[in-house]
């Protein structure tokens, strides 16, 4: 939405043959050098309009989590914790911002009347950093009979929640919660400035198992300066989650990515990692690629090994395949795949390279890639 501003304001000078400099958040060329019009201000949320469902289809946007058809809804933004692999400390600046819960209660509640939608992903990169403001809101999610899931939750909110609190994310229809554990080896979460350890993050699985709350988790492997050990401890965390609460899923365990603006940018680019030129150059930069240079032999097969044989190492396929074939080789899978993780078995990819097409299907499906 502040993109759509700042393009408002850029057109409306454009028009009046207007100066540029007094519009901060631009980037101008000016006599061959680049110059910044200076910061822009973050966007109070509360002020901005809602958006104009009635441009689009909505059920076009409608996506299918479990048994739900789900509609993604954004109602804060930031975090304010420093991980130094995340994009957040730099682009809000280390500040969270949000709508108050009436104003999503009243966005909720229109959604509901006018087009149906009975399912919300909430797409925010903390939810809970306000406990109050989201009690508020899951309480009205109650009421109106909403499944819901959240992207975005820290370990550290779930273990300030007791039990009260998360009998009530179960009535109110909570389905799914996303939680970044990262790695499972403690000298990688200091040096990424996670803020948890081990023993949190698997706390924070033991104190979901009573409750029928999916927790979702983010690894990743390939840090700067991670080891072969280091990326050993990550799988073995992740089968143990998976075996002390049957109902947690991993979301994939992708490879590190640096973002620029990040302290693990600055300090891949010391380890080699020559960023892109052009825009064009980053559109392969994501968690299922491969882009720094410090993975490659061996090592990189590890890594693309691991890639594939963690997205099928819980139920995933079985809750968001269309394909009943698709599901029942998924489901067949799954104990080899849990078996590779187990004995770093990384030889005759054969499966790999023919399970990456039915994965690549599956992503397109949920957007997960």
């Amino acid at each position: 939405m502040f993109g759509a501003v700042l393009t408002l304001r850029l057109c409306r000078a454009l028009k009046k043959k207007k100066s540029l400099k007094g519009i901060p958040g631009l980037y101008l060329k000016k006599n061959g050098k680049v110059v910044n019009t200076g910061l822009a201000p973050l966007v109070d949320l509360n002020k901005l309009p809602d958006l104009p469902y009635g441009l689009v289809n909505v059920n076009d946007y409608l996506q299918r989590r479990g048994q739900v058809l789900v509609l993604d809804m954004e109602t804060s933004r930031g975090c304010p914790y420093r991980c130094r692999f995340c994009y957040n400390p730099h682009y809000n600046l280390g500040r969270w911002r949000a709508l108050k819960a009436e104003i999503v209660l009243e966005r909720l509640a229109f959604l509901r009347k006018k087009y149906n939608v009975r399912g919300i992903f909430f797409i925010d990169d903390e939810f809970f950093i306000d406990l109050g403001r989201a009690r508020k809101i899951i309480e009205g999610l109650r009421k109106m009979n909403f499944s819901w899931s959240i992207q975005g939750v820290t370990a550290r909110s779930i273990l300030a929640m007791d039990d009260e609190y998360l009998r009530m994310l179960e009535e109110a229809g909570c389905e799914q919660l996303n939680i970044g554990a990262e790695s499972g080896s403690p000298r990688i979460l200091k040096m990424v400035n996670k803020g948890i350890g081990v023993e949190e993050i698997l706390a924070v699985n033991r104190k979901l198992r009573p409750y029928k709350i999916m927790p979702w988790y983010y690894f990743m492997i390939g840090f700067p300066g991670e080891t072969k050990k280091d990326a050993e401890k990550t799988l073995d965390l992740v089968l143990r989650l998976l075996e002390e609460n049957p109902r947690a899923k991993i979301s994939g365990i992708g490879c590190f990515t640096p973002y620029p603006g990040t302290p693990l940018f600055e300090e891949a680019k010391k380890r080699g990692f020559a960023p892109p030129e052009d825009l064009l150059g980053w559109r392969t930069f994501a968690v299922d690629q491969i882009n720094i240079p410090w993975i490659k032999g061996e090592k990189k097969k590890m890594v693309e090994a691991v890639q594939f044989t963690s997205f099928f190492v819980d139920q995933k396929a079985r809750d968001i395949a269309s394909s009943p074939l698709v599901r029942a080789a998924a489901n067949l899978y799954r104990p080899f795949a849990r078996l590779r993780l187990r004995r770093r078995f990384w030889g005759l990819p054969l499966d790999i390279m023919l399970g990456n097409q039915i994965k690549k299907k599956l992503a397109r499906e949920r957007n997960l890639l």
